[in-house]
């Protein structure tokens, strides 16, 4: 869960975008037990009235500059800021794409600020997202292991190791692409708990509507993301409770 203190700027997805300043909490709603705070609108249409809000629905306020690569919540497009922040129904910029076509960023939604990826390095904890298209394609795709070689000359640079656990039909294999993920935490064995079932954080997980899941540990909290998005999970994240208790049961993918 976001935690915010008060004199928060934030903006309100549940309110198309419009900011707000945090005047007290958090605070638990008696008959949710869930954490609210109290917010004041700064703009849309209630401006200088006192609503409560979930944390879930609500991020801090960030001004990007011009130049800067963005990524809108809802999408996996990336961008770069021509202008703004401008108003009007909440906060918008300008923002092209590859292909120099300017577009209107959604109020509604969020923006989030690309930062350059680290190179995967000997050693890395890795996700398989393509393996050998041409050998065995699809049989390592999605599997997890550690990078043992690289070679930056070839079209197959990762070799990558897998523990017995991840069940491929060799220990190694030379694959296209990967994405590095976490470490394992050794004093959770990379598992959570929740109402007495037991999330492996490694693997991913459905919902009730066959929307897949991914989880991980953020500064400490487990959060999670959904489609596309489960690529990207940070501190905006829902919280894996959250994802149970509103989309669950979740199940094994």
């Amino acid at each position: 869960m976001a935690v915010f203190k008060v004199g928060d700027v934030v903006v309100m997805s549940t309110r198309g975008g419009a900011k707000a300043t945090v005047e007290y909490g958090p605070y638990t709603h008696v008959a949710l037990r869930a954490a609210e705070y109290l917010v004041k609108m700064v703009d849309g249409d209630d401006v200088g009235k006192c609503v409560s809000a979930f944390p879930e629905a609500l991020r801090l306020s960030t001004t990007f500059a011009v130049g800067d690569r963005v990524r809108p919540s809802t999408s996996m497009t990336e961008y770069i800021v021509e202008a703004g922040p401008y108003q009007g129904h909440g906060e918008w910029y300008a923002i092209r794409d590859d292909e120099g076509k300017v577009w209107s960023s959604s109020p509604m939604g969020r923006l989030d600020l690309v930062s350059p990826a680290e190179p995967v390095k000997v050693g890395d904890r890795v996700r398989v997202l393509k393996d050998d298209q041409n050998l065995r394609p699809g049989e390592f795709s999605g599997k997890t292991g550690t990078v043992r070689n690289i070679r930056a000359d070839s079209s197959l640079p990762y070799k990558v190791e897998f523990a017995s656990d991840q069940g491929t039909p060799y220990n190694s294999w030379w694959v296209e692409d990967v994405e590095k993920i976490a470490t394992p935490d050794k004093s959770d064995a990379g598992t959570y708990t929740y109402r007495g079932v037991t999330y492996d954080l490694n693997d991913e997980y459905i919902d009730r509507d066959d929307d897949v899941w991914r989880f991980q540990r953020v500064n400490g909290v487990v959060r999670g993301n959904y489609g596309p998005r489960r690529r990207y999970v940070d501190d905006d994240s829902c919280s894996l409770e959250y994802a149970v208790d509103y989309y669950g049961p979740l199940t094994k993918a």
